[in-house]
Protein backbone atom coordinates (compact mmCIF):
# COMPACT_ATOMS: atom_id res chain seq x y z
CA UNK A 1 0.00 0.00 0.00
CA UNK A 2 1.23 3.86 -0.51
CA UNK A 3 3.39 4.77 2.47
CA UNK A 4 4.53 1.32 2.92
CA UNK A 5 8.26 -0.07 3.26
CA UNK A 6 9.69 -1.22 0.06
CA UNK A 7 10.92 -4.94 0.10
CA UNK A 8 14.39 -5.74 -0.32
CA UNK A 9 14.98 -6.68 -3.90
CA UNK A 10 12.33 -4.25 -5.60
CA UNK A 11 13.29 -1.47 -7.36
CA UNK A 12 9.26 0.31 -8.86
CA UNK A 13 6.08 0.03 -7.59
CA UNK A 14 3.03 -1.07 -10.06
CA UNK A 15 -0.25 0.90 -9.03
CA UNK A 16 -2.97 -1.35 -8.07
CA UNK A 17 -5.33 -0.20 -10.62
CA UNK A 18 -2.61 -0.89 -12.89
CA UNK A 19 -3.32 -4.83 -12.11
CA UNK A 20 -6.18 -7.30 -11.87
CA UNK A 21 -5.65 -6.66 -8.13
CA UNK A 22 -4.18 -10.67 -7.96
CA UNK A 23 -2.37 -12.14 -4.80
CA UNK A 24 -0.69 -14.98 -5.02
CA UNK A 25 -0.92 -14.40 -8.43
CA UNK A 26 -0.81 -10.67 -10.24
CA UNK A 27 -1.35 -9.68 -13.91
CA UNK A 28 0.41 -6.16 -14.65
CA UNK A 29 -1.07 -3.66 -17.42
CA UNK A 30 1.46 -1.35 -17.67
CA UNK A 31 5.32 -0.67 -18.39
CA UNK A 32 7.48 0.07 -15.56
CA UNK A 33 11.25 1.81 -15.65
CA UNK A 34 13.23 1.28 -12.43
CA UNK A 35 12.36 3.53 -9.22
CA UNK A 36 8.80 4.70 -10.60
CA UNK A 37 6.57 5.36 -8.10
CA UNK A 38 9.55 4.84 -5.87
CA UNK A 39 9.90 7.26 -2.69
CA UNK A 40 13.37 7.43 -1.45
CA UNK A 41 14.84 7.74 2.45
CA UNK A 42 15.76 11.44 2.82
CA UNK A 43 13.99 12.75 -0.51
CA UNK A 44 12.23 15.27 1.72
CA UNK A 45 14.20 16.09 4.53
CA UNK A 46 18.00 15.16 4.53
CA UNK A 47 20.37 14.56 7.64
CA UNK A 48 21.42 18.38 8.72
CA UNK A 49 18.56 19.88 7.15
CA UNK A 50 17.71 23.31 9.03
CA UNK A 51 13.63 23.13 9.07
CA UNK A 52 13.00 26.13 11.31
CA UNK A 53 14.89 29.34 11.21
CA UNK A 54 14.91 31.46 14.01
CA UNK A 55 12.73 34.57 14.20
CA UNK A 56 10.29 32.80 12.04
CA UNK A 57 6.59 32.40 12.96
CA UNK A 58 5.80 28.30 13.13
CA UNK A 59 2.62 28.05 11.03
CA UNK A 60 0.87 24.96 10.14
CA UNK A 61 3.31 23.97 7.34
CA UNK A 62 6.15 24.48 10.02
CA UNK A 63 3.87 22.17 12.40
CA UNK A 64 3.20 19.45 9.88
CA UNK A 65 6.79 19.55 8.95
CA UNK A 66 8.01 19.21 12.96
CA UNK A 67 5.20 16.24 13.15
CA UNK A 68 6.64 14.51 10.29
CA UNK A 69 10.03 14.43 11.86
CA UNK A 70 8.71 13.05 15.40
CA UNK A 71 9.89 16.87 16.95
CA UNK A 72 7.12 17.28 19.67
CA UNK A 73 8.20 20.32 21.55
CA UNK A 74 9.98 23.62 20.12
CA UNK A 75 11.51 26.58 22.12
CA UNK A 76 9.88 29.42 21.08
CA UNK A 77 9.24 33.26 22.09
CA UNK A 78 6.73 34.00 24.94
CA UNK A 79 4.23 36.60 22.81
CA UNK A 80 4.59 40.26 24.22
CA UNK A 81 2.45 41.27 26.58
CA UNK A 82 1.37 44.60 25.86
CA UNK A 83 -0.74 47.19 27.50
CA UNK A 84 -2.46 50.32 25.88
CA UNK A 85 -4.09 52.94 27.37
CA UNK A 86 -6.04 55.78 26.22
CA UNK A 87 -6.23 59.32 27.81
CA UNK A 88 -8.43 61.91 27.45
CA UNK A 89 -11.49 63.65 29.63
CA UNK A 90 -13.88 63.79 25.96
CA UNK A 91 -13.38 60.61 25.23
CA UNK A 92 -16.61 58.24 24.91
CA UNK A 93 -16.53 54.02 24.04
CA UNK A 94 -18.42 53.34 20.72
CA UNK A 95 -22.33 52.80 22.49
CA UNK A 96 -22.42 55.07 25.31
CA UNK A 97 -24.27 58.24 24.59
CA UNK A 98 -22.69 61.25 23.22
CA UNK A 99 -22.63 64.51 25.10
CA UNK A 100 -22.28 67.84 23.72
CA UNK A 101 -18.29 68.34 23.61
CA UNK A 102 -17.33 64.68 23.39
CA UNK A 103 -16.13 62.41 21.06
CA UNK A 104 -15.99 58.33 20.28
CA UNK A 105 -12.70 56.65 20.88
CA UNK A 106 -10.98 55.33 17.54
CA UNK A 107 -7.31 54.86 19.01
CA UNK A 108 -8.23 52.04 21.29
CA UNK A 109 -9.89 50.13 18.58
CA UNK A 110 -7.32 51.22 15.97
CA UNK A 111 -4.55 50.33 17.53
CA UNK A 112 -6.24 47.11 19.53
CA UNK A 113 -7.06 45.71 16.10
CA UNK A 114 -3.89 46.43 14.14
CA UNK A 115 -2.12 44.31 17.12
CA UNK A 116 -4.54 41.74 16.54
CA UNK A 117 -3.76 41.71 12.64
CA UNK A 118 -0.02 41.23 13.71
CA UNK A 119 -0.99 37.98 16.12
CA UNK A 120 -0.58 39.84 19.19
CA UNK A 121 -3.06 41.60 22.01
CA UNK A 122 -3.08 43.45 24.43
CA UNK A 123 -3.32 41.98 27.94
CA UNK A 124 -4.81 45.48 29.21
CA UNK A 125 -6.51 47.94 27.50
CA UNK A 126 -8.48 51.26 29.26
CA UNK A 127 -9.52 54.34 28.43
CA UNK A 128 -8.20 56.70 31.48
CA UNK A 129 -9.32 60.04 31.83
CA UNK A 130 -6.72 63.35 32.03
CA UNK A 131 -5.27 62.74 35.53
CA UNK A 132 -1.55 62.07 35.36
CA UNK A 133 -1.83 60.23 38.67
CA UNK A 134 -4.49 57.62 37.81
CA UNK A 135 -2.55 56.93 34.86
CA UNK A 136 0.23 56.79 37.05
CA UNK A 137 -1.49 54.60 39.54
CA UNK A 138 -2.64 51.97 36.82
CA UNK A 139 1.31 52.27 35.02
CA UNK A 140 2.74 50.71 38.58
CA UNK A 141 -0.22 48.36 38.80
CA UNK A 142 0.46 46.98 35.66
CA UNK A 143 4.38 47.41 34.92
CA UNK A 144 5.64 44.03 36.52
CA UNK A 145 3.31 42.44 33.93
CA UNK A 146 3.60 43.35 30.74
CA UNK A 147 6.68 43.83 28.41
CA UNK A 148 5.48 47.39 26.59
CA UNK A 149 3.19 49.92 27.67
CA UNK A 150 1.57 52.07 24.29
CA UNK A 151 -0.46 54.85 25.47
CA UNK A 152 -2.09 57.46 23.02
CA UNK A 153 -2.72 61.33 23.78
CA UNK A 154 -1.65 63.62 26.50
CA UNK A 155 1.74 64.31 25.21
CA UNK A 156 1.55 67.79 23.93
CA UNK A 157 2.04 70.96 25.16
CA UNK A 158 -1.53 71.60 26.64
CA UNK A 159 -2.79 71.46 29.81
CA UNK A 160 -4.27 68.15 29.86
CA UNK A 161 -1.22 66.92 28.28
CA UNK A 162 -0.56 64.98 31.39
CA UNK A 163 1.62 62.35 30.37
CA UNK A 164 4.67 64.65 31.02
CA UNK A 165 3.24 64.61 34.67
CA UNK A 166 2.87 60.86 34.44
CA UNK A 167 6.46 59.92 33.67
CA UNK A 168 7.62 62.51 36.89
CA UNK A 169 5.43 60.94 38.93
CA UNK A 170 6.31 57.22 38.44
CA UNK A 171 9.96 58.32 38.18
CA UNK A 172 10.31 56.80 35.33
CA UNK A 173 13.50 58.04 32.74
CA UNK A 174 11.99 60.29 29.75
CA UNK A 175 13.95 59.26 26.87
CA UNK A 176 13.07 61.32 24.27
CA UNK A 177 10.41 63.36 23.34
CA UNK A 178 9.06 64.69 19.77
CA UNK A 179 10.85 63.74 16.15
CA UNK A 180 11.14 65.98 13.91
CA UNK A 181 8.11 64.15 11.80
CA UNK A 182 4.51 65.35 10.94
CA UNK A 183 2.07 64.07 11.96
CA UNK A 184 2.81 62.79 15.23
CA UNK A 185 5.58 65.53 16.41
CA UNK A 186 5.29 65.08 19.99
CA UNK A 187 5.78 61.56 20.63
CA UNK A 188 7.34 60.42 23.91
CA UNK A 189 9.61 57.38 24.66
CA UNK A 190 10.31 56.56 28.11
CA UNK A 191 11.59 53.56 30.48
CA UNK A 192 9.89 52.28 33.33
CA UNK A 193 11.62 49.37 35.48
CA UNK A 194 13.26 48.42 32.52
CA UNK A 195 10.11 48.57 30.54
CA UNK A 196 9.30 50.48 27.46
CA UNK A 197 6.63 53.52 27.58
CA UNK A 198 5.80 54.63 24.05
CA UNK A 199 3.68 57.78 24.51
CA UNK A 200 1.66 58.21 20.70
CA UNK A 201 -0.22 61.28 19.94
CA UNK A 202 -3.82 61.52 20.24
CA UNK A 203 -4.53 62.42 16.32
CA UNK A 204 -5.80 59.04 15.01
CA UNK A 205 -3.79 59.49 12.25
CA UNK A 206 -0.88 60.84 13.85
CA UNK A 207 -0.90 57.96 16.68
CA UNK A 208 -0.99 54.99 13.27
CA UNK A 209 1.66 56.88 11.88
CA UNK A 210 3.88 57.07 15.56
CA UNK A 211 2.36 53.04 15.87
CA UNK A 212 3.85 51.99 12.04
CA UNK A 213 7.30 53.44 12.61
CA UNK A 214 8.24 53.71 15.95
CA UNK A 215 6.16 50.94 17.28
CA UNK A 216 6.23 48.08 14.93
CA UNK A 217 10.33 48.05 15.15
CA UNK A 218 10.15 47.48 19.16
CA UNK A 219 7.22 44.70 18.46
CA UNK A 220 9.72 43.43 16.00
CA UNK A 221 12.67 43.41 18.49
CA UNK A 222 10.93 41.90 21.61
CA UNK A 223 8.55 39.66 19.73
CA UNK A 224 11.76 38.08 17.76
CA UNK A 225 9.48 38.18 14.25
CA UNK A 226 11.41 40.08 11.71
CA UNK A 227 7.93 40.13 9.42
CA UNK A 228 6.62 42.80 12.38
CA UNK A 229 9.57 45.24 10.43
CA UNK A 230 7.79 47.52 8.29
CA UNK A 231 9.19 47.84 4.59
CA UNK A 232 10.27 50.18 2.12
CA UNK A 233 10.06 50.39 -1.23
CA UNK A 234 10.32 52.83 -4.12
CA UNK A 235 7.35 53.89 -6.64
CA UNK A 236 6.54 56.63 -8.97
CA UNK A 237 3.21 59.41 -8.37
CA UNK A 238 0.93 59.00 -10.12
CA UNK A 239 -0.50 62.00 -8.43
CA UNK A 240 0.55 65.62 -7.30
CA UNK A 241 0.97 66.99 -3.71
CA UNK A 242 0.97 70.32 -3.89
CA UNK A 243 2.34 71.26 -0.49
CA UNK A 244 6.05 71.86 0.49
CA UNK A 245 7.54 69.99 3.41
CA UNK A 246 9.39 72.19 5.28
CA UNK A 247 9.25 69.12 7.54
CA UNK A 248 9.47 65.13 7.44
CA UNK A 249 6.39 64.08 6.35
CA UNK A 250 4.25 60.96 5.80
CA UNK A 251 1.43 60.96 4.12
CA UNK A 252 -1.18 58.44 3.63
CA UNK A 253 -1.37 56.12 -0.03
CA UNK A 254 -2.15 53.27 -1.86
CA UNK A 255 0.55 51.34 -3.86
CA UNK A 256 -0.02 49.39 -6.61
CA UNK A 257 1.99 47.80 -9.12
CA UNK A 258 5.22 50.39 -8.57
CA UNK A 259 3.14 52.90 -8.88
CA UNK A 260 1.25 55.44 -5.77
CA UNK A 261 -1.98 57.42 -5.71
CA UNK A 262 -4.04 59.74 -2.95
CA UNK A 263 -7.77 57.33 -2.64
CA UNK A 264 -8.59 60.95 -1.24
CA UNK A 265 -6.67 64.40 -1.00
CA UNK A 266 -7.24 64.64 2.90
CA UNK A 267 -4.25 64.80 4.46
CA UNK A 268 -4.90 66.37 8.49
CA UNK A 269 -3.77 64.47 11.15
CA UNK A 270 -7.09 64.08 12.51
CA UNK A 271 -8.42 63.08 9.94
CA UNK A 272 -9.01 58.97 9.85
CA UNK A 273 -11.61 58.20 7.35
CA UNK A 274 -9.52 58.93 4.22
CA UNK A 275 -7.50 56.16 5.51
CA UNK A 276 -9.59 53.31 4.08
CA UNK A 277 -7.86 51.71 1.09
CA UNK A 278 -4.71 53.13 1.80
CA UNK A 279 -2.22 50.60 1.86
CA UNK A 280 1.48 52.95 2.21
CA UNK A 281 2.85 56.10 3.41
CA UNK A 282 4.67 58.39 1.39
CA UNK A 283 7.99 59.44 3.34
CA UNK A 284 8.69 62.88 2.18
CA UNK A 285 12.01 64.10 3.15
CA UNK A 286 12.53 67.64 4.71
CA UNK A 287 12.76 70.74 2.34
CA UNK A 288 10.94 68.95 -0.51
CA UNK A 289 9.01 70.63 -2.01
CA UNK A 290 5.99 69.92 -4.53
CA UNK A 291 5.80 66.15 -5.07
CA UNK A 292 5.03 66.45 -9.26
CA UNK A 293 3.14 63.19 -11.13
CA UNK A 294 6.07 60.87 -12.38
CA UNK A 295 8.19 61.89 -9.56
CA UNK A 296 9.87 58.69 -7.83
CA UNK A 297 9.29 58.98 -4.24
CA UNK A 298 10.11 56.42 -1.48
CA UNK A 299 7.20 54.68 0.69
CA UNK A 300 7.08 52.44 3.35
CA UNK A 301 4.14 49.86 3.32
CA UNK A 302 1.84 49.08 5.76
Amino acid sequence: MTGAKIPKGANCVIRQEKTNYGEDEVEIYDELNKYDNYCFTGEDIKKGDLLVRKGEVITYIHQGVLASMGVSKVKVKIKPRIALIVTGDEVRTPGQTLKEGKIYDSNLHLIYSRLNEFGLQPIISEIIEDNGEKVGEKIREIVDDVDLIITTGGVSVGQKDILHDTIKLIGAERIFWKVNLKPGTPVMYSLYKNKPIISLSGNPFAALTNFELLVRPVLSKISGNKNLQYKRVSAIMEDEFNKPSMMRRFIRAHFNNGKVSFIENKHSSGMLASMLGCNCLIDVKKGTGKLKKGEEVEVVLL
